[in-house]
């Protein structure tokens, strides 16, 4: 009897240690953390090769793991754009180090590879900044989706890789469809490093259009649709990508909303100073899309900074939440306006490299 009783307990304390093991991994699985990297341009030594870039965003990702828990789900956005400059990534960083501005640049590099592009401009029936970008979208997709693949792998985290302006391509580089479309693009990997899909920019600011509003030539993008926006399944929610400008319009919104979307991941190249306008305006993308009661939880907002050559890029990243779910959080806004409900964090400056956290619970 005193072995049945001794063994009784026995598989009682088993009980109790597994049933105490579920709760703790149900309770791990209601939490998880939004990492928003603000990122700084250098480009002329970031870009001088794929393989200086992967390095640069390795040192960037330990910097993110140190500031984490590695036992809780981890989802990382980068800004709008982090691929932009991969246009000269392959044998091409010389041009960008000397030109005085971007556009000048682009000159260089299509002069430089005059040939190849013309190739493009007359089969595909476009002009000379399209044409680049066709040619050039093979090298780009190399050193983009290798570089963010991996480090999304060797962390263990998903990872909203900014964007880029290319041709869309699939996981293993080869072209989504063979035509004369370049959209600006944000890629999305999971844990293991396989891509879970990508999101196309549907409303374009004027300098990603064949010409902005003053005659200047742009980058010459194709918008996406309304019916293209996707929404992207994970463990701790549906994570919904809105590029930048598209986060300002209530129908992108409304779209990622009737689809499932919770979490909206925001990338965001803000060319421009960040005054109290423009930080006035701001509210008017990520923070006023999660004011509504049924809309989206949260949002996560990692801004580009520093100089393109001569295009100035400010802003402060931000991570925040429905008002609805925490109305008694702690207040805090942008640096220049008052405290406001709904954000959990937000970058200090508006000029310089951060990293931005939230843990966040589902319980909220």
């Amino acid at each position: 009897m005193r072995r049945v009783r001794v063994l009784v307990c026995a598989l009682m304390l088993l009980f109790v240690l597994l049933l105490s093991e579920a709760s703790t991994s149900k309770a791990a699985s209601q939490s998880f953390q939004i990492v928003a990297v603000q990122y700084k341009w250098n480009p002329e030594v970031d870009y001088a090769s794929p393989a200086t870039f992967k390095a640069t965003v390795d040192s960037i990702m330990q910097n993110v793991m140190s500031q984490v828990d590695p036992n809780i789900p981890t989802l990382v956005a980068f800004p709008e754009d982090i691929g932009l400059p991969m246009l000269f990534i392959e044998n091409d960083i010389d041009i960008l180090r000397s030109a005085t501005t971007f556009a000048d640049a682009i000159q260089k590099l299509i002069e430089r590879h005059l040939w190849d592009v013309t190739l493009f401009r007359l089969r595909y029936g476009v002009d000379w900044v399209r044409a680049l970008f066709l040619e050039r979208s093979g090298a780009m997709a190399r050193a983009y989706l290798d570089t963010f693949k991996e480090m999304a792998a060797k962390y263990r985290v998903y990872l909203v890789a900014g964007s880029i302006p290319m041709r869309p391509v699939n996981e293993d580089g080869t072209l989504v469809n063979d035509d004369s479309t370049v959209y600006n693009l944000s890629y999305f990997f999971g844990p293991d490093g396989d891509l879970i899909g990508y999101q196309k920019k549907v409303n374009l600011v004027p300098s990603e259009q064949y010409k902005d509003e003053n005659g200047n030539y742009g980058l010459d993008l194709n918008a996406g649709t309304l019916e293209e926006l996707k929404v992207f399944s994970t463990p701790f929610g549906s994570v919904a990508i809105a590029i930048c400008y598209d986060a300002f319009h209530y129908k992108v919104i409304w779209e990622l909303v009737k689809k499932g979307g919770e979490i909206l991941v925001m990338p965001s190249a803000n060319f421009g100073l960040w005054t109290r306008e423009q930080q006035s305006d701001w509210l008017n993308s990520a923070w006023l899309a999660t004011r509504h009661p049924y809309g989206l939880k949260w949002f996560v907002n990692p801004m580009m900074v520093g100089a393109l050559k001569d295009i100035t890029f400010e802003g402060q990243s931000s991570i925040g939440v429905n008002w609805m779910l925490i109305p008694d959080r702690p207040q805090m806004n942008y640096m220049d306006l008052d405290p406001i409900t709904g954000f959990l964090s937000i970058a200090p400056s508006k000029d310089q490299y951060e990293i931005v956290v939230a843990r966040i619970s589902r319980e909220m």
